[in-house]
């Protein structure tokens, strides 16, 4: 199936950069202007200065720069390809309590056309982002921060590789306290057991959990630079399904630019249209499958519907069963399709509906008259992921959150 490989990776210097929770960052489509000058005034060395470069120039800039670093040994390639330990230690955000260690290795995937079945999207990407990393690329010839991705391995095989006691392992870094968690990593250097990860590897597709964008972008690129044999591959961090640190969380949705009446006689609505509604008196991690919670300065409602079956039927289109039943899938279309006007093939374009991961926050918005009415979501799983990508389909946008984000800076892959 994929083909999956160690690297010789480079890490930041921290004898020139200072210590390394000064030159990491969150991925760079999480972070905000203000944010993005925080991190850069924090430390010349700081990884945004590649990720999101600034001036007349930006991706020239972030080429001289990388150049830059590199002759200076600012940053230092390892002496000989290796598999990345990542390790994140977090708490769940919705309940303050500790969940497991999230894991994950670090390599090289061979990237493939979506058709071939070794590697899976599993959510609809947006033209303008892949035009801007694709530019990045071009001029910079380097990833400078890993995409996410999943794959299965009941039986533990990668598992006992990265954690058993056989093989050692090197800590080589760490972060504490960083976009919602603690980072460690590691390199595992054996040759039999970095044997075993890629072996294991090439007999199971590859999920993309996050960083679409960025995939095929690299896909474009690789069919761009038939004469650069590294630009096939792109750096990437897997994490086996059955981890018992992966915690998937909604995106909520905000309603802006309705009439009064059509935010105020949905609840009525809603029933007439095969839903039950009642008032809500759940706390949001309690909400069911296919339920969800309509905020109204007036109130909050729980509607949902009763089955999946029943899903199956009312979600109209070609689609497979498992993304007619997906929670989103039933908003996007009986909800914000049919009873709000809204299409599915608009929303991407609409300033009718916006997007926040704080269910807080998205109550606040409807309090203060910011938005007219809040949709918070229950959690997605990984399960209905993985159905949804094996059944051919890719979930709509803003499908999936997966907590935590992982750090850029930790390692970079120079495909010169």
């Amino acid at each position: 199936m994929a083909e999956f490989k160690p690297l010789a990776g480079l890490r930041f210097n921290t004898e020139i950069t200072g210590p390394l929770d000064s030159v990491v960052a969150p991925p760079y489509d999480v972070i905000n202007a203000a944010e993005v000058f925080g991190l850069q005034a924090q430390s010349p060395y700081n990884v945004t200065h590649l990720t999101r470069p600034a001036g007349a120039e930006p991706y020239e800039a972030a080429r001289a720069l990388f150049t830059e670093w590199k002759s200076g040994d600012v940053l230092v390639e390892e002496k000989a390809p290796v598999f990345y330990i990542y390790r994140q230690q977090f708490r769940d955000p919705d309940t303050d309590e500790d969940f497991p260690e999230r894991v994950g290795v670090i390599g090289l995937l061979k990237v493939e056309d979506y058709s071939t079945g070794k590697v899976l999207p599993h959510e609809n990407t947006l033209t303008a982002a892949r035009a801007d990393r694709l530019s990045l690329l071009r001029k910079t010839l380097a990833n400078f921060e890993s995409i996410y991705g999943l794959y299965s391995d009941p039986d533990g095989v990668v598992d006992y590789v990265i954690n058993g006691p056989k093989y050692a392992r090197q800590v080589v870094g760490e972060v504490a306290d960083s976009i919602g968690s603690s980072h460690t990593l590691e390199t595992i250097d054996n040759p039999e057991a970095m044997a075993i990860i890629s072996k294991y590897l090439e007999e199971v597709p590859i999920f993309i959990a996050d960083g679409h964008h960025r995939y095929e972008t690299s896909l474009g690129f690789s069919k761009e630079r038939l004469d650069l044999p590294n630009a096939s591959y792109i750096l990437i961090t897997l994490t086996a399904l059955e981890d018992e640190g992966l915690l998937v969380l909604p995106t909520h949705r905000l309603l802006r630019g309705f009439s009064e009446d059509e935010i105020s006689s949905l609840p009525d609505r809603l029933r007439s249209s095969g839903f039950s509604v009642v008032e809500n008196k759940l706390k949001d991690t309690d909400l069911k499958p296919l339920h969800f919670i309509l905020v109204t300065p007036l109130g909050e409602y729980v509607f949902g519907l009763s089955d999946a079956k029943t899903a199956g039927k009312l979600v109209p289109g070609d689609q497979s069963f498992s993304w007619k039943t997906l929670d989103v899938s039933v908003l996007h279309t009986l909800v914000i399709g049919e009873l709000l006007n809204v299409p599915l093939d608009k929303l991407s374009t609409t300033d009718r509906i916006s997007y926040t991961r704080d269910a807080e926050e998205a109550r606040r918005k409807v309090a203060s008259g910011d938005a007219q009415a809040a949709i918070v979501m229950g959690r997605p799983t990984v399960d209905q992921m993985k159905a949804v990508s094996e059944a051919g389909d890719k979930m709509p946008q803003k499908s999936t959150f997966f907590y935590p984000k992982l750090l850029s800076g930790l390692v970079l892959y120079d495909l010169s």
